[in-house]
């Protein structure tokens, strides 16, 4: 069938408002376009002749069936309809069908109007493209934004559903729901921010979300308002997960940091007390040990003496502990293999447990050693036994003591009870556990403060000693308690390469004490000057005296070719113990002394190291190792061991 003559179309649109018409037959091919749809074909199409083709081929329709149903849709509703798709020539365009035609011949000629959409379709890409950006925005900071109407459905961004804990794909969600996803303890708050507003107001509050979902934090930020009648919410809501656990790290820090300052202090104080303490014990229990040598000594003298010395020892122990607490407490540092220190003690830790508990040792053989004092490794050992079989308030109790090695990594580490940061790597452990009463963590927080107990009254350092040598050796603590599940105390220290040393029992040869020459002793305590002249001048030497470094030196330059050992306090007036030796040093290269000190060797001698020391005595001290250490130092024999 030939398509009736244009100008007919012409004669039938030309009242019709509409400037860019264009007649189709049913299946879209054009066989009418006004002047201005030519045009608009010509310059945005680049078609010059749009008659005879159809709708597709210029571009407007996917495909003839989407326009049939979009013509049937403006047929029912009598109007024209929204635009269709972007054509395929790039440019926005718009066939509305006008829901009204020209009928010639029988034949029905639908009329359309061309509409020219390119700046919409441009203002809807930088829509897209904004909204597509504001996604991703938020997608990076963990922040979405809502509305919602009180008990009706929640509307959120793509990151406010991901923040809350919802499905990917999810972008409504009612209010029930929305309930299910913060956490139990924290539902009342919620409610209470918003109920506190209304009518209208605003908050932010800090809030949890179900455990099912994580340990996960929200921070979320809204205004309230009514709108007919009606609470209204709108807000952003943003995930500060990391945040709080940054600010948890940082309070655990702050927490460590504390400590560290509280126990430097109470150090400081304690290894002052103990090195004064120190030099008073040494003139006490010198000089009765002293008095305990000489002849015709009454039985009810020489009780009284032995019970001075006696007290003086456990005030010697006492001083111990408190440099042990103050983190000097290391005297002999050597390696150490402590499944052997451990079964040298089994015996001696079987009888003081109580008689109806049970120790059990599982002890690994192959041990790298570690660099320790073995002395203050068994004050720890025995203190934690102690406090170990004391936990148990039963008839039945086990008891079990185990070394290995571990491999450590830094956040491992970061979680056990010591105030620096130590490396990761292999360390050697020994573990007690018991099946007593446990602790809660109220009383775990505080049993290393100084006379802490959970026995009636306090007893003394016990484990602030234990925490302090610990600290003192490098090494770390762990504990594990329950109420009603005992305990478990891990120990660790870090292994060296090298092999463990060996001690063999030796005895003091009082033969070798009996000497000749003069010994300068300089310190500013008398009646430490009174107890060493006393003791040197019975074993054949002849005594210098001076109560500081100033006279000594002065002594030494008179004496100097008398004098065949000095005995030098470290801690003095006027020039102390390092300053005195090096002068001492300069008149003579070949000077030998004895450092002597309330503190700890390893303190004690750390600026003397390499400059040939003769020796170390440690304050208090009795009369068979103030001689042991002069005989030392005199034989030519230890010439080349000198520190």
């Amino acid at each position: 069938m030939a398509d009736p003559p244009t100008n007919l179309f012409a004669e039938r649109v030309a009242q019709l408002p509409y400037a860019a018409v264009i007649c189709t037959t049913t299946n879209g091919r054009i066989v009418y376009a006004s002047r201005a749809a030519t045009d608009y074909f010509a310059t945005a199409l680049q078609v010059s002749e749009p008659v005879g083709k159809t709708t597709v081929e210029m571009g407007l329709w996917p495909s003839n069936a989407d326009r049939l149903r979009a013509l049937e849709q403006a047929r029912k509703a009598n109007a024209p309809l929204p635009r269709v798709p972007r054509n395929a020539h790039g440019a926005l365009a718009a066939e509305l069908f006008s829901g009204q035609s020209v009928t010639l011949d029988g034949n029905e000629y639908p009329i359309s109007t061309l509409v020219d959409i390119s700046d919409a379709g441009t203002a809807e890409a930088e829509l897209a493209d904004a909204l597509d950006r504001l996604e991703r925005a938020q997608s990076l900071a963990k922040i979405g934004d809502f509305v919602t109407e009180l008990n009706e459905q929640f509307n959120g961004s793509a990151e406010a559903m991901r923040v809350l804990g919802f499905e990917p794909k999810a972008a409504t969600a009612t209010t029930k729901e929305l309930f299910r996803q913060f956490h139990p303890d924290d539902k009342a708050m919620i409610a209470r921010a918003v109920a506190d507003l209304l009518p209208a107001g605003s908050f932010a509050i800090e809030h949890r979300l179900a455990p099912e979902l994580g340990e996960r934090w929200v921070y979320t930020q809204a205004t309230v308002e009514t709108r007919d009648g009606k609470p209204f919410v709108r807000g952003t809501v943003q995930d500060i997960t990391e945040r709080k656990r940054e600010e948890e790290e940082r309070a655990r820090l702050n927490a460590k940091m504390q400590e560290a300052q509280k126990l430097e202090s109470l150090g400081l104080l304690s290894g002052g007390i103990a090195h004064d303490f120190n030099n008073l014990l040494a003139g006490i229990m010198g000089n009765a040990d002293f008095a305990l040598m000489e002849a015709n000594v009454p039985p009810a003298i020489e009780k009284r003496l032995q019970d001075i010395i006696n007290a003086s020892k456990r005030a010697a122990d006492l001083t111990r502990q408190l440099l042990a607490y103050s983190g000097k407490g290391r005297f002999v540092i050597e390696p150490t293999n402590l499944s052997t220190t451990i079964d040298e003690m089994a015996s001696l830790l079987d009888v003081t447990i109580s008689k109806s508990h049970t120790l059990s040792f599982f002890l690994e053989d192959d041990i790298p050693a570690v660099e320790a004092d073995r002395t203050q490794l068994r004050q720890v050992i025995m203190n934690l036994i102690i406090n170990a079989s004391e936990a148990i308030s039963h008839n039945h109790g086990t008891l079990s003591l185990t070394t290995g090695t571990q491999m450590c990594d830094a956040e491992y580490l970061a979680t056990s009870d010591l105030t620096g940061e130590l490396p990761p790597g292999h360390y050697a452990f020994f573990e007690i556990s018991d099946n007593g009463d446990g602790m809660d963590a109220e009383t775990i927080g505080k049993i290393y403060d100084p006379f802490f107990s959970t026995k009636f009254t306090g007893r003394g350092l016990g484990m602030a000693a234990v925490h302090g040598i610990i600290r003192g050796h490098g090494g770390a603590i762990k504990v594990y308690s329950e109420l009603g599940r005992g305990t478990t105390f891990k120990v660790f220290l870090p292994v060296v390469d090298a092999e463990a040393v060996v001690h063999e029992p030796s005895t003091a040869d009082q033969q070798r004490w009996t000497g000749s020459g003069g010994i300068l002793v300089v310190d500013d305590e008398a009646s430490i000057r009174d107890f060493a002249t006393s003791v040197l001048t019975r074993y054949g030497y002849d005594v210098f005296v001076a109560a500081d470094g100033v006279q000594g030196l002065d002594v030494y330059r008179a004496r100097r070719r008398e004098i065949v050992l000095v005995l030098l306090d470290l801690t003095m007036p006027n020039a102390d113990g390092q300053q005195t030796f090096a002068k001492l040093r300069a008149l003579d290269p070949n000077v030998r002394a004895i450092l002597m000190s309330g503190y700890n060797e390893q303190d004690a001698t750390q600026h003397f190291v390499g400059k040939r020391l003769a020796g170390f005595l440690p304050k208090p001290f009795l009369v068979s190792d103030l001689m042991n250490a002069v005989s030392e130092a005199l034989d030519p024999a230890n010439d080349h061991q000198e520190m």
